[in-house]
């Protein structure tokens, strides 16, 4: 199966410049100058310094026509520049992006017939017209005749439930509603590769749910697209992608299906513990000798989050070291690890995570 999607060593920084105003005091000999702003004491100047910040370092990605590839990281760790990328928004610094065939850089208007993008910001669309007029004028950006256009559009309209909503303004929708456009956006010119970002940010679970399994029945199984996910939602990654890619910094951390990364911590066991006190610091440099440990204290509860090998062994003689320490145990769960705990293993950060 050939790959749809090749990033080779790809490296991007971006630069800007930060102006920040400073006041200097005056020596004697320059206070009475006519030229001094502000006052005879003190004169105003510009100062400017260069910042860069490298967004992805010597990425290296292969995804195969029909797969569905998740790229998990927390924010800032470049999943949103390497998607712009992708979809020709942004030139990398160095390497190379072949999309369905093609060299985004120097193919970019044949690549971008393949490519549809559905971003999570609401300012993707045109707010002052409807959701028919959006959906029929970027139909005609990729050369779409009227009556193509608007029979594409509406029946896009119809599969997401908008049907009561294709006249109303943008404006007046509702957030998840403008992402329903958005995703029926990306699709208008029937691309072979769909990259969508936060693409399911502000839906309600039902609508949630019902766009997963139009992913994954109509668009990956009847339609063999290719799809590349940014996502926050585990359990969206979980349930719709065959192989998961890691990201942190800039750097491509692992991949691998989500069973195999879950097997890659251990037994992938969580024990979750809430006590009404938090635990002293001498307990928790204990505790972490079975495992990772995360505490959190609020709202008058304490809660103790391990990711251990074997719980059965282990959490007796948790609750043993919380017996000992006088620590009273208010309530005790034991959960799969899920692919947050994946990345805390590998990254020592949440995906929540600036």
């Amino acid at each position: 199966m050939p790959n749809t999607i090749e990033v080779r060593n790809v490296s991007k920084t971006f630069r800007s410049v930060k102006r920040k105003l400073w006041f200097q005091k005056l020596p004697p000999d320059e206070k009475a100058d006519p030229n001094v702003r502000l006052s005879s004491e003190k004169k105003l100047f510009w100062k400017s310094r260069l910042k860069e910040t490298q967004a992805l370092r010597d990425i290296n990605l292969k995804i195969k026509e029909g797969e569905i590839r998740g790229l998990l990281g927390p924010n800032g760790a470049g999943k949103t520049t390497l998607a712009k990328i992708i979809s020709t928004l942004v030139l990398p610094d160095t390497g190379k992006v072949v999309v369905n065939g093609y060299n985004v850089a120097t193919e970019t208007v044949r690549a971008r017939f393949s490519i549809g993008l559905v971003t999570g910001g609401e300012r993707s669309l045109y707010w002052k017209l409807t959701p028919l007029q959006n959906l029929r004028f970027f139909g005609n950006l990729y050369g779409m005749s009227r009556s193509e256009s608007t029979r594409r559009a509406l029946d896009l309209l119809s599969i997401f439930g908008l049907d009561s909503k294709k006249n109303d303004l943008v404006q007046n929708l509702s957030t998840g509603q403008k992402m329903r456009v958005a995703f029926a956006r990306g699709l208008m010119h029937d691309p072979e590769v769909l990259v969508l970002d936060e693409y399911n940010r502000g839906l309600d679970p039902n609508v949630s749910r019902q766009l997963r399994d139009y992913i994954k029945q109509v668009l990956q199984k009847e339609n063999g697209k290719t799809v590349l996910l940014m996502t926050h939602d585990m359990n969206v990654a979980e349930d719709l992608c065959n192989r998961i890619t890691l990201i942190n910094n800039g750097k491509i951390i692992t991949e691998g299906t989500p069973n195999e990364l879950m097997r890659n911590v251990g037994n992938s066991q969580v024990i979750e513990i809430e006590t009404s006190d938090p635990l002293s610091p001498e307990l928790v440099e204990v505790l972490k000798t079975y495992g990772e440990v995360e505490v959190t204290n609020g709202g008058g509860v304490s809660r103790t989050r391990m990711v251990v090998d074997n719980h059965s062994e282990i959490t007796y003689e948790v609750l043993t070291k919380l017996n000992s320490s006088g620590t009273p145990v208010d309530n005790l769960t034991f959960k799969r690890a899920n692919l947050e705990d994946v990345f805390v293993h590998y990254t020592g950060r949440r995906l929540g995570d600036d």
